[in-house]
């Protein structure tokens, strides 16, 4: 089954709001997910473990994902249009469509992770 995730980028104090005017469209759920930009200026050092915590930046992308046969001009016009109406309140950018295959995600992120080596005889795999 191929998807369309549909995703606008919002600062934190419109995050909330775009996900709830999205949900009656999602399928499944909404995703809110603030980005780190790890570019940026070092952060705070965790003092227990000597990390450097990444700044997190001031936006977050709210999506939803739709069975790409749902994914119709009538639907994107309304998901178009609610954003509309919240943008009167509050400046809400439009929405961007982008399809995406059908992949297993419980193991799909297990790709971008490399065992981890501590001491001799533990190793930390996903």
């Amino acid at each position: 089954m191929n998807w369309t995730q549909v995703s606008v980028d919002v600062d934190g104090e419109a995050a909330e709001a775009v996900a709830e005017a999205l949900r009656p469209f999602a399928y499944g759920g909404v995703s809110l997910e603030q980005v780190v930009d790890d570019t940026a200026p070092p952060g705070e050092v965790d003092l227990s473990s000597g990390v450097i915590i990444p700044e997190l930046v001031d936006w977050v992308t709210v999506s939803i994902y739709l069975p790409a046969q749902d994914d119709t001009p009538e639907r994107r016009r309304r998901i178009e249009e609610v954003l509309w109406h919240l943008g009167q309140l509050y400046p809400i950018p439009g929405p961007t469509f982008r399809s995406i295959q059908e992949q297993d995600w419980a193991n799909a992120w297990k790709q971008h992770y490399a065992p981890i080596r501590i001491g001799q005889r533990l190793l930390i795999c996903p």
